[in-house]
């Protein structure tokens, strides 16, 4: 196990080799975005139009370089990227297209071109690897759906240094669209955010506690939906300025070079996405306090509840024994009163009338005694 693991460890440095180009042939690229449970499906497709392709999906990059074609399929964690290279460039059958399982991300064209006629094809241009490499672009879809880049080597080049610059430059397109995918939904969270944070109260507690956790539900729901997507755009933001840094990116005449066209335009919107998340954990924060207060307080009332109800139970235990203590007392006297009857009728005949209000007087407490012995013995039968 731990040599397959240092085996990993040493392949994951080679997975995706630079490409050595021998001319400056036009490049086609396409992205295609995959996930775990369609990726089965993208392979099939591409297969379709590529039919070299392996029948399975291939860790890392696989490449073909077969006579007038180049061609390299890279797999990464969500997409699939897609380089051809040949003399007279590459056409994808719009129907091809069409039918992607899953979307199309990139699609760009590299086309080499006189150093001279660049700031004519963009809005933008570049000097690379000090002055060796030329490119320009305006980072938009023409008509046929493909963005433009045009570029021009200045010096002569070596198949693994024109490889991988072009790499380099293909790289800074792809993570250039990754990085801006999905605005949409992070720009619609923040409304959603401001609706959340101007809900109304309910006019109990009860009713804005049900309240604060609806939008605790809502807020995860966002969260989940978009804390990785932000996070992910943040990553292949850096990677995009981090490999126009290894190009050694230069302004080129008059145009804005591509570091400077893009830090304008992409850094604020990844600036956006960041603050509606760092407004998320805000406002998920402050409903969680209150939340947490109202519960607070619903306990707290429930606990004197309890208190009232206990101290009420404890006043009505309280007289039931006062009234059972007082029963009893009836009942003693009551059951003595005709015990003292029943014996005064017994012993009547051995009693010389003289002194039967004597006898019956003195066998009154002894009658009282005994009844009071008598239900205290019962009673304490019957709690035990």
């Amino acid at each position: 196990m731990t040599d397959q693991l240092r085996q990993l460890a040493h392949a994951e440095l080679h997975a995706r080799p630079f490409p050595r180009f021998d001319a400056d042939w036009p490049i086609l690229l396409m992205c295609v975005q995959t996930s775990p449970d369609q990726l089965a499906a993208v392979w099939a497709w591409l297969q379709l139009n590529i039919p070299p392709l392996p029948p399975k999906p291939t860790a890392g990059a696989w490449t073909l370089q077969s006579g007038q074609l180049d061609l390299r399929v890279e797999q990464h964690t969500e997409f699939l990227a897609i380089s051809w290279r040949a003399p007279g460039g590459t056409e994808l059958a719009p129907d091809w297209l069409a039918a992607a399982p899953m979307d199309i991300l990139v699609l760009t064209h590299f086309v080499a071109t006189d150093a001279a006629a660049l700031a004519a094809h963009g809005a933008s241009s570049s000097s690379l690897l000090g002055g060796t490499l030329q490119v320009a672009t305006d980072f938009a879809i023409d008509p046929q759906g493909l963005c433009q880049w045009r570029y021009a080597f200045t010096q002569p080049q070596t198949p693994d240094s024109r490889g991988r610059a072009m790499q380099m430059l293909m790289e800074v397109e792809t993570y250039r669209v990754l990085s801006l995918i999905q605005m949409d939904k992070v720009r619609a969270a923040h409304p959603a955010l401001q609706a959340i944070a101007k809900a109304e109260r309910g006019d109990s507690d009860p009713t804005e506690l049900a309240l604060l956790e609806r939008n605790e539900h809502e807020l995860d729901a966002l969260w989940q939906s978009l804390n990785w997507r932000v996070s992910a755009c943040r990553a292949y933001h850096d990677l995009v300025f981090q490999r126009l840094l290894d190009l050694d990116d230069q302004r080129l005449g008059e145009l804005p070079s591509v570091t400077e066209f893009l830090r304008r335009r992409m850094t604020p919107a990844i600036a956006t996405s960041e603050t509606v998340m760092r407004r998320h954990q805000e406002l998920a924060q402050s409903i969680s306090r209150r939340a947490n207060l109202v519960r607070t307080r619903l306990q707290l009332n429930l606990e004197t509840q309890n208190s009232a109800l206990l101290s009420s139970l404890k006043q009505t235990a309280q007289r039931q024994i006062r009234l059972q203590s007082t029963v009893e007392g009836l009942s003693t006297v009551a059951i003595s009163y005709y015990a003292l009857g029943l014996l005064s009728a017994a012993i009547a005949p051995w009693v010389d009338k003289a002194n039967a209000g004597l006898v019956k007087t003195a066998l009154v407490p002894l009658v009282i005694g005994a009844v009071w012995l008598t239900l205290q013995r019962i009673k304490r039968k019957l709690d035990a």
